[in-house]
């Protein structure tokens, strides 16, 4: 890694966000495998569309346009959901029958990417995953995908998915 050293212009962005900045993009990018040269292009890139236009660089941003670049890049390139194994333990088993409930913890968009993810795998468009929520859990009175908030809720939706790709998988004759 080469260290180049960076001023900073009052106002700017913080040495503190500039690390985060660059350790957030390098997470989201790392599959990629560009070269640093294309790498910089695309993430000058980003930096300026997001900022549409205020800033074209990272070291350009200010501290506000900094901060909402680092959030975007959050919700992009990931972070741990579950710092601990018992909050782990507690939304894998949240709406499982025998379980407490958790009310609580609520369903967050990576969550219902995986169930659009296994939805699309079904072939199912947005109506038809609507109707399988109201006929299977319209009496915990889920009508729709709009209608789930608690990562409980969301638990037993995607195990019923689940359920139906393990049936179609079943269901396909073996290849001899």
């Amino acid at each position: 890694m080469v260290r180049v050293a960076i001023n900073l212009a009052p106002g700017s962005l913080t040495r503190a966000q500039l690390r985060r900045l660059q350790t957030l993009w390098h997470r989201w990018m790392r599959p990629l495998k560009l070269d640093r040269e294309r790498d910089q292009q695309l993430r000058h890139a980003y930096v300026e569309i997001l900022t549409r236009g205020r800033a074209r660089t990272t070291t350009e941003l200010s501290r506000m346009d900094a901060a909402y670049v680092i959030r975007r890049l959050e919700r992009v390139a990931g972070r741990r959901r579950y710092r601990s194994r018992t909050l782990a333990y507690v939304a894998g088993t949240a709406g499982r029958e025998g379980y407490e409930a958790h009310p609580e913890i609520l369903a967050m968009p990576a969550d219902f990417r995986l169930l659009d993810y296994h939805a699309a795998q079904l072939g199912m468009s947005r109506v038809q995953l609507d109707h399988f929520i109201a006929a299977h859990y319209g009496r915990l009175g889920l009508h729709r995908r709009s209608d789930i908030r608690r990562l409980a809720d969301l638990n037993r939706v995607l195990w019923g998915l689940k359920a139906l790709l393990r049936r179609r998988a079943e269901r396909r004759p073996k290849a001899a």
